[in-house]
């Protein structure tokens, strides 16, 4: 499938000032940009005229299924909105509802030009197959949470949950789909998992993605509990920003960890909206 689209202006930064060019796109690139318009027979032809065309919108964090929770426990802060609301309506989840609701949230991307989405949850092969069938990409995920240590680490069912999506579906779909592992957060898991899913994602070549000094009361309960570290010192102690590491949130954060934030190149997702929602 080969598409042109005539006339149409891109943004200044590529060069072509207030021109109007010709862009040709097939078998999922672009093959051609330029003020020439390409001699080749196409399958598609759009009429760009008045348009501007820009890169696409990446969301770089969400739990898309939690399209389901809209407007459940409204006004709380987020330990209450969590342990009173979400978490037992989570509890309560089966796969087809997350599949059923991650396509929602993937339509809903689609229309408001988001090509790509980063998501940690749980059923995410569910989430696997809602990508593979609706063309999106996506940086999957499949959270972890513990709250005790044991013997049988290895055998964590999140963690097999998480070990065989990477083997099922990481760089299926021509790449599209890529499998990163996923802490919930330093309140939500031990030491132990944490140091052990840090080696296991560098032995692995794996990215991260979890949930980062959210809120103040988090931040300064993970000094407490971490021996005056705070949550970026205590995961950069264990080890997890040696690969490649989405943060999301971060918003109270002290200059010590945002010196580490950049030594690492740990990327950050802001989340302005739901910070706002709860209060963060």
């Amino acid at each position: 499938m080969t598409t042109l689209i005539r006339n149409v202006k891109l943004l200044d930064e590529y060069g072509f000032g207030d021109k109007a060019v010709s862009v040709l796109v097939g078998d999922g690139r672009y093959k051609y940009v330029g003020e020439a318009e390409p001699r080749i027979k196409v399958d598609e032809i759009i009429d760009g005229k008045g348009n501007l065309l820009i890169p696409a919108f990446y969301n770089t964090h969400c739990h898309a299924a939690m399209t389901l929770f809209r407007g459940y426990g409204e006004d709380l802060p987020l330990d209450r909105w969590l342990n009173e609301r979400i978490f037992p309506a989570e509890d309560r989840l089966t796969p087809k509802s997350v599949n059923v609701a991650a396509k929602l949230a993937i339509a809903e991307m689609i229309s408001c030009g988001i090509v790509s989405f980063s998501d940690m949850y749980m059923f995410m092969d569910e989430v696997a197959n809602s990508v593979l069938e609706t063309g999106i990409k996506d940086n999957l995920s499949r959270s972890i949470v513990s709250f005790a240590d044991r013997d049988d680490i290895a055998h964590d069912s999140r963690f097999l949950e998480s070990v065989e999506l990477v083997k099922n579906f990481d760089g299926a779909a021509d790449g599209r789909l890529k499998i990163d592992m996923s802490l919930h957060a330093e309140y939500t898991n031990t030491e132990q998992m944490s140091r052990f899913i840090s080696e296991y994602i560098k032995e692995n070549n794996l990215g991260m993605q979890i949930h980062i000094s959210e809120t103040e009361k988090e931040h300064l309960e993970c000094m407490a509990r971490r021996g005056g570290r705070t949550p970026i010192e205590f995961f950069n102690d264990c080890g997890l920003f040696d690969t490649r590491t989405t943060a999301a949130h971060c918003v109270y954060v002290t200059d010590s960890d945002m010196e580490i934030i950049k030594e690492k190149n740990v990327s950050v997702a802001h989340n302005p909206v739901s910070n706002l929602k709860l209060g963060s």
